[in-house]
Protein backbone atom coordinates (compact mmCIF):
# COMPACT_ATOMS: atom_id res chain seq x y z
CA UNK A 1 0.00 0.00 0.00
CA UNK A 2 1.32 3.36 -0.87
CA UNK A 3 1.66 6.20 1.76
CA UNK A 4 -1.31 7.69 0.82
CA UNK A 5 -3.35 5.02 1.01
CA UNK A 6 -1.65 4.48 4.67
CA UNK A 7 -2.87 7.56 6.06
CA UNK A 8 -6.05 7.12 4.89
CA UNK A 9 -6.54 4.15 6.41
CA UNK A 10 -4.79 5.28 9.89
CA UNK A 11 -6.68 8.83 9.86
CA UNK A 12 -9.71 6.48 9.50
CA UNK A 13 -9.07 4.60 12.08
CA UNK A 14 -8.25 7.61 14.41
CA UNK A 15 -10.95 9.66 13.44
CA UNK A 16 -13.78 6.88 14.23
CA UNK A 17 -11.91 6.11 17.59
CA UNK A 18 -12.71 10.32 18.01
CA UNK A 19 -16.06 10.26 17.14
CA UNK A 20 -16.87 6.98 19.67
CA UNK A 21 -14.88 9.71 22.48
CA UNK A 22 -12.04 6.97 22.30
CA UNK A 23 -9.26 9.03 21.78
CA UNK A 24 -9.09 13.02 23.26
CA UNK A 25 -7.26 15.40 21.57
CA UNK A 26 -6.29 18.59 22.59
CA UNK A 27 -4.01 21.84 21.18
CA UNK A 28 -1.01 21.04 20.06
CA UNK A 29 2.81 23.29 20.21
CA UNK A 30 3.94 21.42 17.02
CA UNK A 31 5.73 23.58 14.36
CA UNK A 32 5.87 21.28 11.25
CA UNK A 33 9.32 21.75 9.77
CA UNK A 34 9.09 24.14 6.28
CA UNK A 35 5.30 25.21 6.68
CA UNK A 36 3.51 27.43 9.02
CA UNK A 37 0.72 25.23 10.63
CA UNK A 38 -1.98 27.14 11.52
CA UNK A 39 -3.59 25.14 14.23
CA UNK A 40 -2.29 21.19 14.94
CA UNK A 41 -4.06 18.77 17.53
CA UNK A 42 -2.16 15.99 19.43
CA UNK A 43 -3.28 12.48 21.11
CA UNK A 44 -1.20 9.63 22.34
CA UNK A 45 -2.26 5.85 22.41
CA UNK A 46 -1.71 3.47 24.94
CA UNK A 47 2.30 2.82 23.85
CA UNK A 48 3.10 6.34 24.51
CA UNK A 49 3.16 6.88 20.49
CA UNK A 50 2.01 10.68 19.66
CA UNK A 51 -0.21 11.16 16.79
CA UNK A 52 -0.43 14.95 15.34
CA UNK A 53 -2.88 16.30 12.78
CA UNK A 54 -2.50 20.38 11.60
CA UNK A 55 -4.01 22.56 9.06
CA UNK A 56 -2.50 25.23 7.24
CA UNK A 57 -3.46 27.34 4.69
CA UNK A 58 -1.94 28.64 1.29
CA UNK A 59 -1.33 32.58 1.54
CA UNK A 60 -4.41 34.88 0.16
CA UNK A 61 -6.81 31.60 -0.44
CA UNK A 62 -8.74 29.65 1.17
CA UNK A 63 -7.17 26.08 -0.02
CA UNK A 64 -6.45 24.20 2.61
CA UNK A 65 -3.84 21.36 2.92
CA UNK A 66 -3.36 18.88 6.30
CA UNK A 67 -0.01 17.37 7.73
CA UNK A 68 -0.27 14.13 9.85
CA UNK A 69 2.64 12.94 11.46
CA UNK A 70 3.03 9.85 14.02
CA UNK A 71 5.97 10.03 16.61
CA UNK A 72 7.47 7.29 18.81
CA UNK A 73 9.65 8.51 21.46
CA UNK A 74 9.92 12.11 19.91
CA UNK A 75 11.11 10.48 17.02
CA UNK A 76 8.88 10.71 13.70
CA UNK A 77 8.30 7.46 12.26
CA UNK A 78 4.89 8.44 9.56
CA UNK A 79 4.54 11.54 8.23
CA UNK A 80 2.47 12.95 5.11
CA UNK A 81 1.43 15.95 3.25
CA UNK A 82 -2.00 16.65 2.37
CA UNK A 83 -1.78 19.58 -0.30
CA UNK A 84 -5.19 20.96 -0.66
CA UNK A 85 -4.46 21.68 -4.48
CA UNK A 86 -2.50 19.20 -6.07
CA UNK A 87 -1.79 19.78 -9.90
CA UNK A 88 -3.33 16.48 -11.15
CA UNK A 89 -4.61 14.73 -7.96
CA UNK A 90 -5.06 11.13 -7.98
CA UNK A 91 -8.44 9.11 -6.41
CA UNK A 92 -5.67 7.96 -3.47
CA UNK A 93 -4.84 11.70 -3.10
CA UNK A 94 -8.46 13.26 -2.95
CA UNK A 95 -9.05 10.51 -0.75
CA UNK A 96 -6.25 10.96 1.74
CA UNK A 97 -6.71 15.29 1.71
CA UNK A 98 -10.71 14.56 2.51
CA UNK A 99 -9.74 11.56 5.27
CA UNK A 100 -7.53 14.21 6.83
CA UNK A 101 -10.04 17.11 6.68
CA UNK A 102 -11.99 14.73 8.68
CA UNK A 103 -9.67 13.52 11.15
CA UNK A 104 -8.75 17.08 11.49
CA UNK A 105 -12.20 18.49 12.29
CA UNK A 106 -12.63 15.82 14.88
CA UNK A 107 -9.76 16.70 16.49
CA UNK A 108 -10.76 20.00 17.03
CA UNK A 109 -14.02 19.28 18.19
CA UNK A 110 -12.45 16.90 20.83
CA UNK A 111 -10.43 19.29 21.86
CA UNK A 112 -13.01 22.28 21.86
CA UNK A 113 -15.89 19.78 23.75
CA UNK A 114 -17.76 20.61 20.82
CA UNK A 115 -20.16 17.26 20.99
CA UNK A 116 -20.72 18.27 25.04
CA UNK A 117 -21.46 21.78 24.15
CA UNK A 118 -23.73 20.35 21.09
CA UNK A 119 -25.47 17.59 23.15
CA UNK A 120 -25.97 20.84 26.03
CA UNK A 121 -27.32 22.95 23.74
CA UNK A 122 -29.91 20.53 22.41
CA UNK A 123 -31.46 19.28 26.09
CA UNK A 124 -31.64 23.74 26.19
CA UNK A 125 -33.73 23.03 22.75
CA UNK A 126 -36.10 20.34 24.28
CA UNK A 127 -36.87 21.78 27.16
CA UNK A 128 -37.65 24.77 25.83
CA UNK A 129 -40.01 22.97 23.22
Amino acid sequence: MSKDGTATRLARKLADLTKLDKLAWKEADFVYPGAAVDLSFETSVEDGTTVLIGETAVKRTSILSYVFWIHENAETVFEVFAEGIPAEPTEEQREMWRTLKDLYCAARDSARGTKRKVERFEQLLQKLA
